[in-house]
């Protein structure tokens, strides 16, 4: 059975199958042993976790096409196996397929609804508004309840309690958007906020949405203490990496290179901007052009710091700089375009305004030159390449 032909099936599903005693009879008799909820009675040489093993492992190597084989042999076994519904929303949402991804999530909900809170978290960030809080209400009951289950001073404690903290950051940034407009939307964002702070001090993330929270209610130097505060969890320690030197990065995790992710560093650097940190911001999104230089938002934002710091305070220096920044962004766009329209009619606007080279600009040596208003002439007619092709970065092709 091919997987997509699963999920066609998985959309009409209610509550989990039974078996009859009958069937259980029938199957004694025969010899075959039957699960609640199996689908398949072909005997396997590997246990359906087994199975889902080597699919996780082939999703971490990026082999999609393998793991999707070994997650449509999972369902087959047994159709309603939690973790393979969640293994194969995973893999659909990176195939960019969210509707069937919110089918498989809300399938593992429907089998066991009182465990596992990842699901609710994974579901929750599909969904916008109330009913995203309310997904992500009922995975904090579960991921409250566990916590409370462990020793306080295990890795397993210290790793619920950040994903306790993210939680709690999430619901607050659904207070600050989608949720604003409700009568107690303040009141509830900053008390998720404190929880997030309370619950994992060490969490950068929880720092930063307070740091976002405060420069809402144009608290900037509050914002900006907050903001700090999140930047000494992990950008010195990011840095040192970066330059290679790994004396002063003794925490380094060689394999979660930054606890932050990349657009969560994005919203760092527009923060830093806002505050006027011109160098932390600078050191944030080299270090995001360092792990990809194919993201245009990085290369705008470089662009747009130099800007507003010549606005600010008036040096040639940094009108060369944004010039290149934002031509690069231009260029990345054309081959990895981005689907932010306002952006793109940003940048072109700045690279209007700051018009073409002159004698005065500094040019660093390999700089590409800049074609100035003209150059935009090709890029326009590149737009219509450009929508066809955005959003099909992700896309796997299916078995």
């Amino acid at each position: 059975m091919k997987l997509c032909e699963l999920l066609k099936t998985l959309k009409n599903m209610g509550k989990p199958k039974t078996i009859s005693r009958k069937a259980k009879k029938l199957a004694k008799q025969k010899g075959i042993k039957i699960e609640s909820g199996q689908d398949s009675t072909k005997n396997s040489k590997y246990s359906i976790d087994d199975i889902l093993n080597q699919a996780e492992q082939s999703i971490e190597e990026y082999n999609y096409e393998m793991a999707q084989k070994f997650l449509e042999r999972a369902l087959e076994i047994n159709s309603d196996h939690p973790r393979a519904l969640e293994m194969t929303a995973s893999l659909l949402l990176e195939a960019g397929k969210v509707e069937q991804a919110k089918q498989c999530l809300g399938r593992a909900i429907t089998v066991l609804p009182n465990q596992g809170h990842a699901k609710y978290f994974s579901l929750a960030q599909l969904f916008s508004g109330q009913e995203s809080l309310d997904i992500y209400k009922q995975g904090i009951l579960i991921l409250q309840d566990v916590l409370s289950q462990l020793d306080m001073d295990s890795n397993e404690a210290k790793e619920a309690r950040k994903e306790l903290s993210n939680s709690f950051c999430a619901v607050s940034e659904l207070y600050m958007t989608d949720l604003c407009d409700k009568e107690e939307a303040e009141a509830e964002c900053s008390r998720c906020v404190e929880k997030a702070t309370e619950t994992d001090p060490t969490n950068p993330e929880a720092w930063q949405t307070r740091a976002r929270l405060h420069i809402i209610k144009s608290e900037f130097k509050e914002g900006r203490d907050a903001l700090n505060k999140s930047l000494d969890l992990w950008l010195p320690a990011y840095m040192a990496v970066l330059d290679n030197r790994p004396q002063e990065a003794s925490n380094f995790d060689p394999i979660e290179v930054c606890p932050l992710l990349y657009t969560t560093r994005l919203s760092t650097a527009r923060m830093l901007i806002e505050l006027e940190e011109w160098e932390k911001a600078t050191n944030v999104l080299n270090g995001l052009i360092e792990e990809d230089d194919e993201i245009v938002d990085s290369w705008y934002l470089l662009g747009w710091l130099n800007k507003v710091r010549q606005d600010a305070e008036k040096e040639d220096l940094y009108v060369g700089n944004a010039r290149y920044y934002l031509t690069k962004a231009k260029e990345v766009n054309v081959k990895n375009p981005t689907e932010d329209k306002e952006m793109i009619n940003h940048i072109k606007d700045l690279l209007n305004e700051l018009g073409p080279d002159t004698e005065n600009d500094i040019e660093e040596e390999g700089e590409p030159e800049v074609d100035g208003e003209d150059s935009w002439e090709e890029f326009e007619e590149d737009e219509d390449t450009v929508d066809q092709t955005a959003g099909n970065g992700n896309a796997m092709e299916q078995a």
